[in-house]
């Protein structure tokens, strides 16, 4: 008898230890950690450009829709919370210090944190770093990554705390704050004495340093405000040859990667919803080949995909369609920027200028309106002279029209208080459902850190 009940004792002290282990929560610790933040990207953007790549495919049939990009596809989704510190509508700069800090600013200002930054923690756990960008190196997202200077629109120091940041490598489309307005004649800073080296970012290819621990900055010869549009360049895909020659940088070794996708708020501040969804789709690529990389490393890969915060207040659906009709956004040819780029002092009338950039049939559209003559008295002043900024207001309001026939509507040109997306896949993914404050996303990724 004693035999049986030490036999039962034992027996239940296997079962309560292994459902105490089955039962215990694993330590994920993702050994790749791809941040993906498409800036101005809310559900709206992102269902606009499925919505549209679905109409395409299937002939604008309903009932048809699938998930046709690869971030919607993602087994795991969550909402994220956006507001700032003093304001239910935050910036870019409040939204990047909540996800990089963990803490709370106001609109226009930067904050380390008490805690330090995400990329501070991955660096001590000896990972890799890098920040990619689609626009200016120091515009307020990628900044919040490494900045300690508190106001965002001063370019020079955050451009400074760049040069000299340990984050690996920073990549984007140029340096706003190269030398300081105030100083003409100032030496930039490339001229000055820094740890970080400069290399070229080519559509060729990518000359990097011999030594892996040198930083980098990656920015192209030229200069320039932003990647072009996807809509105005479809080949040119910047962002992806960045994204895949700085991943081929980080090797295999342990790292944490941010991507910004910054065109599509600068496109959803023009409520140009055509730039939007080809930039939407454009930037779903890049986020492809980060899942190429997933399944050759599927057990140490994590990949989030979320916005900063949605702008634009985009609605699927408007007063003037009734419905939704997304495959008419293929008319449009160019972004609104380009159209005011391409049509300085140009000699042709109302009505090729419309055919030539939206198609024959938004030209009837308008004149069926009764919005013919008033706007084409608006285009005969605005291209005289050079003024870009009277072109550009003028086919801004053409470009509104135009989302409104294909169903789609704008609540303002700047930023809006809807929570975001977020996707994830991968190893810790599941820490990413539910609803929560971005700051908490902070606290998520920190919890992910080895």
């Amino acid at each position: 008898m004693k035999r049986v009940k030490k036999a039962v004792v034992i027996l239940l002290a296997l079962f309560f230890l292994t459902s105490w282990a089955c039962s215990a929560p694993e330590n994920h610790h993702p050994r790749y950690i791809f941040l993906f933040i498409g800036d101005g990207m809310g559900l709206a953007q992102a269902a606009a450009a499925e919505l549209y790549l679905n109409a395409l495919k299937h002939d604008s049939a309903p009932f048809r829709t699938a998930r046709e990009l690869t971030m919607t596809s993602f087994p795991v989704t969550g909402l994220m919370t956006t507001h700032s510190e003093n304001d239910y509508i935050t910036d870019s700069a409040a939204a990047g210090t909540a996800m990089a800090s963990g803490t709370k600013a106001e609109n226009g200002f930067f904050s380390p944190g008490k805690r330090g930054r995400l990329p501070e923690h991955f660096m001590k756990k000896g990972y890799g770093t890098a920040i990619l960008t689609s626009v200016p190196v120091d515009h307020a997202t990628p900044a919040a990554f490494y900045c300690s200077s508190l106001s965002r629109k001063d370019y020079h120091t955050i451009a400074l705390e760049m040069m000299d940041s340990p984050v690996d490598i920073i990549a984007g489309a140029s340096v706003l704050g190269n030398r300081p307005h105030s100083r003409e004649g100032s030496p930039d800073l490339f001229q000055e004495n820094h740890t970080r080296v400069r290399v070229s970012l080519s559509a060729k290819s990518v000359d990097w340093p011999a030594e892996k621990e040198t930083k980098v900055l990656l920015i192209p010869d030229e200069e320039m405000g932003q990647f072009p549009y996807a809509i105005d360049d479809p080949g040119n895909g910047l962002l992806e040859k960045a994204f895949l020659s700085i991943l081929q940088r980080l090797d295999e070794n342990a790292f944490f990667f941010v991507i910004e996708g910054g065109n599509i708020d600068w496109a959803c501040h023009n409520n140009d919803i055509a730039a939007v969804i080809h930039e939407v789709a454009a930037y779903d690529h890049v986020i492809g080949k980060a899942v190429d990389f997933y399944k050759k490393h599927p057990e140490e890969t994590l990949i989030l995909i979320t916005g900063d915060h949605e702008t634009g207040g985009l609605a699927l659906g408007s007063e003037e369609a009734g419905s939704l009709f997304p495959a008419l956004i293929s008319e449009q040819r160019v972004s609104s920027e380009m159209m005011a780029y391409e049509t300085k002092e140009s000699p042709l009338p109302f009505e090729r200028v419309v055919k030539s950039f939206f198609g024959d049939d938004f030209y009837s559209y308008l004149v069926e309106k009764g919005e013919g003559e008033r706007l084409a008295s608006r285009w005969n002043e605005a291209r005289q002279g050079d003024d870009i900024n009277g072109r550009f207001a003028f086919f801004a309001e053409l470009t509104r029209l135009f989302a409104g026939r294909a169903g789609f509507s704008w609540g303002t040109g700047g930023h809006s208080g809807s929570p975001v997306p977020v996707w994830a896949m991968g190893e810790g993914s599941l820490e990413f459902t539910g609803l929560y404050d971005n700051t908490q996303l902070y606290e998520k990724i920190l919890k992910l850190a080895p």
